[in-house]
């Protein structure tokens, strides 16, 4: 038991605050607070007003208007910092400022010697929840030796400070409420809070209420405690890191016997609900063990305000507020309905047609309300629809198929939390959706289609389930697969509510759909002739758009156009907004990868006009969709600065949605690191590098000798600038893919190939190039092949020039000309059409090569990858063809150009990828000013 203590003098308070002095004296100290109004005051005054549990809230007028004093370092790792928020034992508050993103933050600072890992811990638990009512976090990191953790600025007040000030009951319930579902987001996502109270719940300016400060979170799949094992463990640690003032009061008793569940933040959050509707804790005590035992006895203090309550509301708090775990709510959610006001019936007006009829009207209202249901009741049998699709039975019999088939622990678990998210997401949709039909807040056409939509991905989820336990494929596979799931949040939208209803007939092509999409893009293909011979228009734009992003998915970008082709007038025929929008983003996206910039810009232009008129909180997915292809775009045209905000834009929502170390996060720090090089930033580079291969390594663990592998650790050292290394690595994944007769042996050569190219090893590079293409059939009708062997036989024949083949190249260049024109290669069929007149050039059938050269230099100039060196050949040759035909003046232009791009091409190749290039830009910029001095 600790001892009591009388009201410390401030020296006591100070030290406290410091985190500093005798550790059973503060820790007295501490839990004397904790139910002393007056010390409170006095230690929330030394901590400067804030402690960093209010890391996300500002107050313009005060905080961020006047910044506190003390040293405030000018920058943290990117951030400007503007001024200090606040600060307690744990750390130091700050605005910052995000220049990447343009954007005001709020970071939190750990003082050196405090433990590192509860900050970390409050990030990575953050970071894995995405709900209106959860403070966001953007970043973590490491800046001079002290971990930060950068999140959102709520312009507002704690709940402590807010309550400060009166409020109506009513609003006083909708704070609890809104608070309430963010911690049933966090119960959902697996995560238990461990520290709530008031300090802990912020409420912004514009009525957002948001959760936050899970430095003390942990998974519920956890088997121990994060502070500590017992009371007094516990209790002294959470009083010495002086950032959880007041906890004891509002702390479970199991919890305080080490042992934290879902229902101790349950009986937390009613000890801070009793407070803010009441004006009191519910339990009192000069010590913490005074609180155990009013706990235990049930003993709980009179209210202190008036009524205004009610008799439901106040049933739940104290059933919440019980000892024993078993007698409180099963579920936060449970709670949740239970504090939840009913939605509001339509108001009855009585006219004045008289005394009698106004009695039987009235008489009439009252029979009808008190026989009416409750509708959380009516909709609580919602909670169960997808009990037989997913249960605890059903991730157990999956977790065991998986494990069977050597998936890694972490990417079995990962795989089980996802499910996890989407069968809650699911359960909330149908029972928003259930108690909108109660409450008559929808059209009953409108309701039929958004119950259908919610029943088309409750059998998607079915099937996906049942291929994951059934069909044996790798993490990659496993992955596509459940993220093929459509959104839940979307079928709330009226677009999906007007696309969804339909007869039976719609509804089983949209079974056959789901069906379809666990097996391949033939399945689909299949279902999609059903639709059109069935004319439902809706199935056939459902079908379209799956079927493009599987051909995207594969690499079948000519199936992929032919698909969006097929969407977009199906989408603007049915008035479908969120969805043209997708198809519009969809059909940027291919196009920018097949270098048809023009066509890309326009479809771009009209996703990005209509992803403004959409609802995040319903269609994420398609302004993700926008932002993903608007970073490609650039990216594809070398516009790296232009693409690396939108790359970490969208790096940012993925890991809100999502969570830290997902596949998509992976992918998406492989293409920062690219973007990093193209900028010449090679640290940034090395540290994405290091995050995409953490994330691959933890799915991964056996993978550490595959040609998958070895692929990785080349893209790597290129990212580093390593060359030599990336070349090493790529040709011993080539080596392991032979030896494994893996089908990603020809992709594998081609890299090397390409890798060869640009260390100027130009014999190597046509080897490796002919290796591949040893390896693809010349009539193959695989697109993803048939794309490889296009960009060998470019490569090989740009080679053969280089070393003087000029007869192999001209064959070379005219089959590349010839393939890449039927798999629309826009980029690859100027690059081998130049390659042709420069071949022309050498020799000397001039006409022929002006024939060509006039056509494809221009061309090939404006194309996103196009080379400065490439260019300036095909210049130079241009030049030489034109006098040799009698156009001097023309040759004489074109040569000028050609020394700016040859000028251009030995200035990027002094870069760390480039600089093997150097000899061969110097020598053809010395041969351009010869040729220029002697034709003038």
């Amino acid at each position: 038991m600790m001892r009591t203590v009388d009201c410390p003098d401030p020296d006591a308070l100070a030290q406290l605050a410091s985190v500093g002095g005798e550790p059973a004296r503060r820790a007295a100290v501490a839990d004397h607070a904790a139910g002393c109004v007056s010390c409170h005051a006095a230690l929330a005054a030394l901590l400067a007003g804030d402690s960093e549990e209010t890391a996300a809230t500002y107050s313009p007028d005060s905080a961020a208007a006047h910044p506190l004093p003390g040293a405030v370092p000018s920058k943290i790792d990117r951030y400007q910092i503007k001024g200090r928020l606040g600060a307690g034992g744990m750390g130091i508050v700050y605005v910052a400022h995000d220049p990447e993103l343009d954007r005001d933050i709020a970071i939190k600072v750990l003082r050196r010697g405090a433990p590192a890992e509860r900050l970390k811990r409050e990030a990575q638990a953050l970071a894995r929840l995405s709900h209106p009512n959860v403070v966001a976090v953007h970043d973590v990191g490491e800046h001079e030796g002290q971990t930060f953790v950068a999140m959102a600025l709520v312009e507002g007040k704690n709940l402590r400070a807010w309550l400060a000030t009166r409020h109506s009951p009513a609003e006083v319930l909708r704070v609890l409420c809104e608070a309430a579902r963010g911690i049933v987001a966090a119960h959902g996502a697996g995560l238990i809070h461990r520290d709530l109270k008031p300090d802990n719940i912020f409420v912004a300016t514009h009525g957002d209420v948001l959760v936050g400060d899970f430095g003390l979170a942990r998974d519920v799949a956890d088997g121990e405690l994060v502070e500590g094992a017992g009371s007094s463990a516990v209790v002294t640690e959470l009083t010495l890191t002086g950032t959880v003032l007041g906890t004891p009061a509002y702390m479970a008793p199991e919890q305080a016997a080490g042992a934290a569940t879902e229902q101790s933040d349950q009986f937390s959050f009613c000890v801070m609900a009793y407070e803010a509707l009441y004006g009191t804790r519910p339990f009192l005590g000069d010590t913490f063990q005074d609180l155990l035992e009013s706990v235990e006895r049930g003993v709980i203090a009179r209210p202190v305000r008036g009524p205004g309550i009610s008799a439901a509301v106040d049933r739940a708090v104290r059933r919440g507020l019980r000892a024993e775990p078993a007698e409180r709510f099963a579920t936060m959610a449970e709670l949740l309905a239970a504090i939840e006001p009913p939605p509001r019936r339509w108001p009855y007006v009585v006219g004045a047609a008289g005394a009698v009829i106004a009695a039987i009207a009235t008489t009439a209202l009252v029979s009808r309300g008190a026989s009416a249901p409750d509708p959380r009741e009516t909709c609580r049998a919602t909670e169960s629809m997808l009990a037989r699709i997913w249960n605890p039975t059903k991730r157990s019999v999956l977790t065991g198929a998986l494990r069977a088939r050597g998936t890694a622990p972490e990417a079995v678990t990962e795989l089980d939390r996802r499910l996890d998210l989407y069968a809650n997401g699911w359960t909330t949709a149908r029972r928003d959706a259930c108690l909108a039909e109660v409450a008559g807040r929808t059209s009953p056409e409108l309701l039929a289609g958004r119950l259908a939509c919610l029943e088309t991905r409750k059998v998607a989820l079915d099937v996906q389930v049942t291929s994951l336990i059934e069909q044996d494929a790798d993490v990659f596979a496993n992955w596509k697969r459940v993220t093929s799931l459509s959104p839940v949040e979307a079928c709330a939208s009226d677009d999906a509510a007007r696309l969804s209803s339909g007869s039976a007939e719609h509804q089983a092509l949209m079974r056959g759909l789901a069906v379809a999409m666990s097996t391949n893009r033939a399945a689909i293909a299949v279902v999609g002739e059903q639709a059109r011979v069935a004319r439902d228009l809706p199935a056939q734009l459902e079908i379209d758009l799956t079927q493009a992003i599987a051909a995207m998915n594969d690499g079948a970008l000519t199936e992929a156009d032919e698909a969006l082709a097929r969407a977009r007038p199906l989408a603007e025929r049915l008035d479908a907004q969120s969805t043209r929008v997708r198809a519009f983003a969809l059909s940027a996206r291919s196009l920018c990868l097949q270098n048809r910039n023009a066509e890309a810009a326009a479809f771009l232009t009209m996703a990005e006009a209509g992803s403004q008129r959409l609802r995040e909180a319903e269609h994420a997915s398609e302004i993700d969709e926008v932002l993903h292809a608007g970073a490609e775009c650039h990216y594809h045209r070398g516009e790296m600065a232009l693409a690396l905000p939108q790359y970490l834009t969208l790096l940012e929502r993925v890991q809100r949605r999502y969570g830290r170390e997902s596949l998509e996060e992976y992918e998406l720090h492989t293409r920062l690191g690219l973007v990093y090089v193209g900028l010449d930033r090679l640290d940034d580079a090395k540290r994405e590098s290091e995050v995409w291969q953490a994330i691959w390594r933890r799915f991964n663990p056996a993978a550490a000798t595959t040609g998958e592998h070895e692929d990785m650790l080349s893209l790597e050292a290129l990212q580093r600038g390593d060359l030599d290394g990336a070349i090493d690595h790529q040709r011993r994944s080539a080596e392991q893919f032979a030896a494994s007769h893996d089908p990603n042996l020809p992709a594998a050569l081609v890299g090397l190939a390409m890798l060869y190219e640009v260390a100027a090893e130009s014999k190597a590079s046509a080897a490796a190039y002919t290796q591949a293409l040893d390896l693809i059939p010349t009539d193959t009708e695989n697109e993803e092949l048939a794309v490889k062997r296009v960009e060998a036989l470019d490569g090989r024949g740009q080679m053969r020039l280089v070393f003087g083949d000029f007869d192999g190249a001209i064959t070379d260049l005219d089959a590349a000309m010839v393939a890449g024109t039927r798999w629309h290669q826009a980029y690859y069929v100027a690059s081998a059409e130049v390659g042709l007149g420069r071949a022309w050039v050498e020799k000397r059938e001039y006409p022929r090569a002006l024939r060509a050269l006039r056509r494809s230099v221009a061309t090939y100039a404006q194309l996103n990858d196009a080379s400065p060196f490439r260019i300036a050949t095909g210049q130079f040759a241009l030049a030489q063809a034109q006098w040799e035909t009698g156009d001097p003046p023309a040759a004489r232009a074109t040569a000028k150009q050609a020394e700016s791009s040859a000028a251009l091409a030995l200035e990027r190749a002094q870069s760390p990828l480039g600089r093997r290039l150097v000899p061969r830009c110097t020598a053809l910029l010395a041969t351009i000013e010869r040729w220029r001095d002697t034709h003038r």
